[in-house]
């Protein structure tokens, strides 16, 4: 029996259903946030996962969740919940389950962290990822650590946040030089690695980056987007980062619905390129281009990820 927690979010979802097509046995805990129009909770459960709603910082939530399993898969944590912009949960929540894999005998811990997770980061997110590494390694389990590159999707936060900052504006906001670099993944790439590394013990006690096939400059990405939408592209416009990231905290405030937030800001205006050559050595991926979730857009909003 496998637990994936925050299994109905963007990378979470493929996971569970990647497992379910193998056939394994799948437990999913998740916060049950998201609209019932778009949440994978009634379609899991028609196929038999046992889903428990339910908070990582509750100890007997976690406890119920574990019980019966021998492997975790951890693809909570999204950049778009409030614990990351204040407070310690997330910490507590990582901290509840090593603490009952040790007390279950959990004998594999898989984690979603991310590219830029470094103790030195001036992002919220990227620390609190980087605090969570630290704890995982530390567990009584074998133990496995991919930091993938901004995650797209049809249905992802990324996708959403770039949608928004080319539809809202007669012009682009570029945030900064917009020459950070990015090599966003496909989720659907990123749920095939983590599931393929279960039982591979040449992934264990090892840390992967997951990154996409092409290097963007955070401009070019935008100028992409906004032409895939209007079929033309608009006029660039650049921000100091430092008010952008001071408007997205206030708009936060009076609309805690906007796909875009401080610390989404600060993600896609850092750097996130990585090395993809134990990627592709360890994994049989795809490796999706970005260009191939913009047909899709507009995209429906997830409260979820």
């Amino acid at each position: 029996m496998i637990l994936v927690s925050g299994g109905t979010g963007l990378v979470g979802s493929r996971i569970v259903e990647l497992l379910i097509e193998q056939g394994q046995s799948v437990k999913v805990i998740a916060r049950g946030l998201s609209d019932w129009k778009t949440s994978t909770m009634p379609q899991f459960r028609r196929l038999g996962v046992d889903v428990i709603v339910g908070d990582l910082q509750d100890r007997r939530i976690v406890e119920k969740a574990i019980d019966g399993c021998n492997a975790i898969i951890n693809a909570s944590g999204s950049i778009a919940n409030a614990e990351y912009n204040s407070g310690y949960g997330h910490l507590v929540g990582i901290g509840n389950l090593i603490d009952f894999a040790k007390l279950m005998n959990i004998q594999r811990f898989v984690h979603i962290s991310c590219l830029g997770a470094t103790e030195h980061s001036t992002s919220k997110y990227f620390f609190g990822k980087w605090q969570e590494e630290q704890m995982v390694k530390q567990g009584a389990y074998y133990w496995t650590i991919f930091r993938p590159s901004l995650i797209f999707g049809t249905d992802g936060r990324f996708s959403r946040a770039l949608e928004f900052m080319v539809k809202s504006l007669p012009f682009i906001p570029v945030i900064g030089s917009g020459l950070n670099r990015i090599q966003p993944v496909s989720a659907d790439d990123v749920a095939q690695c983590v599931v393929q590394s279960i039982y591979n013990k040449e992934t264990t006690n090892q840390y992967y980056d997951l990154v996409g096939p092409i290097t963007y400059t955070f401009a070019d990405i935008l100028k992409i987007v906004c032409h895939s939408i209007h079929g033309k592209n608009k006029p660039l416009v650049h921000i100091p980062a430092i008010i952008a990231f001071k408007l997205a905290k206030l708009a936060a405030k009076t609309n805690s619905r906007l796909p875009i937030n401080e610390e989404m800001l600060k993600a896609i205006v850092s750097e996130s390129v990585g090395d993809d050559s134990q990627m592709k050595q360890i994994f049989s991926v795809e490796q999706k281009m970005f260009e191939t979730s913009l047909p899709q857009l507009p995209l429906l909003p997830r409260a979820d990820l």
